[in-house]
């Protein structure tokens, strides 16, 4: 099944990468923001809890997005590790992609497994589909997952403490059962430092173990995945030298006489490397015909279409 999405590994490194500066970016305004803001505007007590109630759950909207889109990439990049294979027949009359139909599985996947779950939980669920070979710290992870029961309490109870939020935020718990949870200043500030912190960890033990997927490698594992492999191995067709924006591809002499059938799938590998190359003189539309599903080489070929990429 992991055919089905090899090509769109091609951008998940970059993918994982972008989405961490993102919310890192989205994070630290909202740190500036909250310091410019102390003391600057003229409110009611009222009104200065509903700013930081606010503020505090917009924050951790935040959180929760991030490790849940960072999983789906993963996912959708790897269907291999989703429990169920079968593929939804009206998704994919929707959208009409294969890849798309996988992102959707894979999104209800993720929602499934996090559904009223306790956050510690939540995390090291999420991080669990990286294969992280490390824990999380647990210090930080209650730190944060005290912030995530403040941020339950404010939208579920007004703020007030109640038996739930005890429970849940246990030797952190702050205030006192039936009163206003604070929310000063040096309580927002530690929070965000918190969550800044945990989303770099979250990152460092799953998602960046995956940034090694860029054009050239998917392009290399495609290539090993179609009988040309057999034939002739991708070091003997290929030299890849990396370098630190992007890495080159260099098509080495290749002497071997193709079948008509081997030409095609080579023809669609010259397309990606350089869609001008004159020794071209088929294109994927033939190689497909010829290459029927279920075998490797035409779901290789589907998966570039759903996903195309060129290096």
């Amino acid at each position: 099944m992991d055919y089905l999405a090899i090509a769109n590994r091609a951008q998940l490194g970059h993918r994982l990468a972008l989405r961490r500066i993102m919310v890192i970016h989205e994070l630290e305004a909202a740190k500036t923001l909250f310091a410019k803001s102390k003391g600057s505007l003229s409110m009611s007590s009222r009104e200065d809890r509903f700013l930081r109630s606010a503020f505090l759950v917009g924050v951790f909207s935040q959180v929760e997005a991030y490790m849940c889109d960072m999983a789906i990439e993963l996912l959708v990049a790897f269907p291999g590790k989703l429990p169920k294979k079968d593929i939804n027949l009206e998704r994919f009359a929707l959208s009409g992609s294969i890849v798309e139909t996988i992102r959707a599985s894979a999104a209800e996947h993720v929602n499934g497994v996090t559904f009223n779950k306790r956050f510690p939980d939540t995390v090291r669920t999420l991080l669990g589909f990286f294969d992280s070979k490390k824990p999380l710290d647990d210090t930080r992870l209650s730190v944060v997952n005290e912030v995530k029961c403040t941020r339950d309490v404010v939208v579920h109870n007004g703020g007030i403490v109640d038996d739930r939020y005890l429970a849940k935020a246990g030797s952190r718990s702050r205030g006192e059962e039936g009163k206003h949870v604070p929310l000063d200043d040096a309580y927002i500030e530690d929070s965000m430092d918190a969550i800044i912190g945990l989303l770099s960890e979250f990152y460092e033990l799953g998602p960046a173990r995956f940034t090694g997927w860029v054009p050239s490698r998917a392009f290399r594992e495609m290539w090993e995945g179609t009988v040309l492999e057999s034939l002739v191995p991708f070091n003997d067709a290929w030299q890849i030298e990396e370098r630190e924006d992007h890495d080159r591809v260099i098509l080495k002499e290749v002497s071997w006489r193709w079948s008509s059938s081997e030409k095609m799938l080579f023809d669609f590998f010259l397309a990606i490397h350089n869609p001008r190359n004159p020794a071209i003189d088929t294109n994927v539309v033939q190689a497909l015909q010829r290459w029927k599903s279920p075998s490797s080489e035409n779901r290789i070929m589907r998966s570039w279409l759903d996903t195309p990429f060129w290096l």
